[in-house]
């Protein structure tokens, strides 16, 4: 249902979407020209509420400066709860000292894990350094089945431990015929490689789970266990000549940009975003080995792929999240869910559904994290989508959503009012707060580059756009999310967002209206 341009309908359509009705979605980007001019004659036939994509006022004047000082209480801060559209503060045992995976001064939201193998970076004047100590390691307790949080491949590598009298030959033969008999749903299943270290003897196969657990009783082995997936130790590498000043920010703490990025985590691996918008283009260079196609649920006849992106956006806000050049989280695997058909238009029965796939389809993977992209907003609240949108968190997927554009409350949006979403507001390049494009508001969690952002477009195999908007904010936090993920994977949602806040910026952005927290999204390695 479309909300048409008088207020009386407005009203009346805010009315029936309380109802229940489903209400029409767009995705929330603004582009093109810049201009300072107030001019609202336009053929636009969208909402009032959202400005055209032809006219945008892209940059706000800003005649004061940033605040000074940025105000980094990096241990006693704790994530923002929403409820009913207004933010209280959380009061729980996270931030304490003692709740520290090495039972340093660091919060628990904050690995050393994070960091790679240099470990975390100086704390700031003020707070305590962790007290040097020789760490005794436990035995690793020993078990007959061992799976892993981050398998190889697609999981179904599994190491054998044979017993030291077992015969390998026979082994081989008698393992290799139960795994093939047991595993019809997998591709070459069977022993692929022998190999002995010193007078211990193992086999390498490829099975189902089933057939594991049936050769586990054979007399000659000692355990089984999955291949595990090691990566190289990269954490905290610099990335230069950095395209777009949107990447560039994420790990600065002032407008200030250097063309490089150096981020926290492991850039996203064993992390699958869905990205639920008007498609991505499946041959582009920016998503190469890393794009998985999705449904598509929307009302177009006959129905486009979910690797085709005829609004030209879903593509660019991919690129942001996990693009191989423009991306927060490189690494990271997309699969693209269609529910903006080639006006970008679409409605939150078909948000509703495409979250539900997303939950389904991610518990059927193994040993990978999940998160949900939503750069896209609609005039009016859901329960229906806030209901979806809890059932992911309550899966440990943490979903990320648009605050919306136009410069109104985000607490009368979908997804902004939903009270489980990390909900993203944007700042320009000169870190102020863009009124004309951002939704502000007590449901806004954190703010994020959303204007002037360049990345992948839907026209070619290798074309680019720049376009603005909180899709944009939204999809950089969705990456960096995904970063945290790839190093801390036990992380719940709630630990998720206590990291954004915890490590983000405070006070870096001018001109944010009243009411909106000043936190600014950060991702780098150092204080």
């Amino acid at each position: 249902m479309l909300c048409h341009t008088t207020l009386v309908l407005y009203c009346l359509c805010l009315g029936l979407i309380s109802q229940g009705m489903a209400v029409n979605l767009w995705p929330q980007w603004l582009v093109g020209t810049t201009n300072n001019n107030n001019n609202n004659n336009n053929n636009f036939g969208g909402p009032w509420w959202l400005l055209p994509a032809t006219t945008t006022t892209a940059t706000t004047t800003n005649n004061n400066n940033p605040p000074s000082s940025n105000s980094f209480d990096w241990f006693q801060r704790v994530f923002n709860n929403k409820n009913g559209g207004q933010k209280t503060n959380g009061n729980n045992n996270n931030n304490n000292n003692n709740n520290s995976n090495k039972g340093g001064n660091n919060p628990a939201w904050l690995p050393d894990s994070l960091f790679g193998a240099g470990g975390a970076p100086s704390p700031p004047a003020g707070a305590s350094i962790r007290a040097a100590s020789i760490k005794i390691k436990p035995a690793m307790v020993k078990k007959k089945l061992r799976m892993a949080m981050k398998p190889a491949g697609d999981g179904h590598s599994y190491i054998i431990k044979l017993k030291e009298n077992a015969i390998v030959g026979a082994a081989v033969v008698n393992m290799g015929d139960a795994i093939r008999k047991n595993s019809k749903n997998i591709f070459a299943a069977g022993v692929k490689k022998v190999t002995t270290v010193g007078r211990k003897k193992f086999l390498k196969v490829r099975a189902e789970k089933r057939a594991v657990e049936e050769v586990l009783n054979f007399n000659e082995v000692e355990y089984i266990e999955q291949d595990v997936q090691v990566s190289a130790a990269a954490y905290c590498a610099t990335e230069s000549n950095i395209a777009s000043w949107g990447k560039d920010s994420l790990d600065k703490r002032n407008a200030v940009m250097d063309n490089k990025y150096s981020p926290l985590g492991n850039d996203g691996a064993v992390v699958r975003t869905y990205v639920v918008d008007s498609g991505v283009r499946q041959d582009h260079d920016e998503f190469t080995g890393r794009l998985i196609l999705g449904p598509s649920y929307t009302n177009d006849n006959p129905q486009p792929s979910s690797g085709e992106d005829q609004f030209n956006h879903g593509t660019l806000v991919a690129s942001a999240i996990a693009g191989n050049l423009y991306g927060a989280s490189n690494k990271a695997t997309l699969v693209s869910v269609r529910i903006l058909d080639g006006q970008g238009n679409g409605f939150t029965s078909d948000l509703v559904t495409a979250i539900g796939y997303a939950i389904t389809d991610c518990g059927q993977q193994q040993g990978i994290r999940c998160t949900i992209n939503l750069s896209l907003s609609g005039g009016g609240t859901s329960q229906a989508a806030a209901d979806a949108i809890e059932q992911a968190v309550q899966a440990n997927i943490p979903v990320i959503g648009a605050a919306g554009n136009g410069g109104y409350d985000s607490c009368n949006t979908v997804p902004g009012s939903a009270p489980e979403a990390i909900v993203v507001g944007a700042v320009d390049n000169q870190f102020a707060f863009p009124s004309s494009i951002s939704n502000y508001g007590t449901c806004i969690d954190i703010l994020a580059a959303g204007v002037d952002i360049l990345g992948a477009s839907s026209f070619g195999p290798t074309a680019t756009t720049t376009k603005s908007g909180t899709s944009f904010a939204t999809a950089y936090v969705t990456g960096v999310v995904n970063d945290y993920l790839s190093a801390v994977p036990s992380a719940s949602v709630l630990t998720v967002k206590q990291f954004l806040s915890g490590w983000a910026t405070r006070n870096a952005v001018s001109n944010v209206p009243s009411g909106t927290d000043n936190v600014l999204l950060y991702v780098g390695c150092f204080w």
